[in-house]
């Protein structure tokens, strides 16, 4: 749920961020998303490896981490430099860290499921719902708060504390969720995958054996 809030509280608000909080051009709006997406789909095609590697718990935490750092460097940007090139890194850590935590989220819960399939249109089911639930509860929210529209400096800097603060205590609040996981379970998922394909793959052996004998 928190990962998804992080990723589409970015997407909505970083138009409005754009074009309230720095002032730029209009074809902005379309550059800098353009960005985080290419960035976050350029990073997807390294999770299989990463996840394989450095294990589910360690990959998400990386997202958290990448993720978080554009957050902060949204929070501190300011001046000619950051509008001018240093907003296309911030999009593409916003992009990479958003499509890492995603990813990685549905392979835990694909994990956690296990060989229980049958509960597997449940889970992801209420998972799609709290997620719609969420997002919509936290723009209504957002927007109730917001001071008026561009007319003095807290309202500028409005969507700037929404992207920083937000998006970042989503990221936060999706690590700690991450950390109340049973240790090693997702550990003992892995093993038992492995377990479970190996018991395939030699009955498939045996079979062909059977077959060539």
């Amino acid at each position: 749920m928190f990962t998804r809030l992080f990723v589409n509280l970015a997407q909505v608000y970083i138009p409005l961020y754009l074009q309230d909080t720095l002032h730029l051009r209009q074809d902005s709006i379309a550059i800098v998303p353009l960005v985080m997406y290419i960035a976050g789909f350029i990073s997807s095609f390294f999770m299989k490896m990463l996840n394989k590697h450095a294990g589910r718990e360690l990959t998400y935490s990386l997202g958290v981490l990448i993720g978080l750092s554009g957050c902060v460097w949204i929070y501190f940007g300011s001046g000619s430099n950051y509008t001018g090139l240093q907003l296309y890194f911030v999009a593409a850590l916003i992009g990479i860290g958003g499509s890492t935590m995603l990813i990685t989220s549905l392979s835990i819960t694909a994990d956690l499921i296990g060989p229980n399939t049958e509960s597997g249109a449940f889970v992801y089911g209420a998972m799609s719902f709290t997620d719609k639930l969420s997002n919509g509860l936290a723009v209504i929210f957002i927007q109730t708060f917001h001071p008026c529209q561009t007319c003095c400096f807290d309202c500028s800097n409005y969507y700037q504390l929404v992207l920083s603060c937000g998006c970042g205590a989503a990221a936060v609040a999706a690590f700690v969720s991450l950390l109340t996981l049973v240790p090693g379970k997702l550990r003992e998922r892995d093993q038992e995958r492995a377990a479970l394909f190996d018991t395939v793959r030699e009955s498939r052996n045996y079979g062909y054996n059977s077959i060539s004998t």
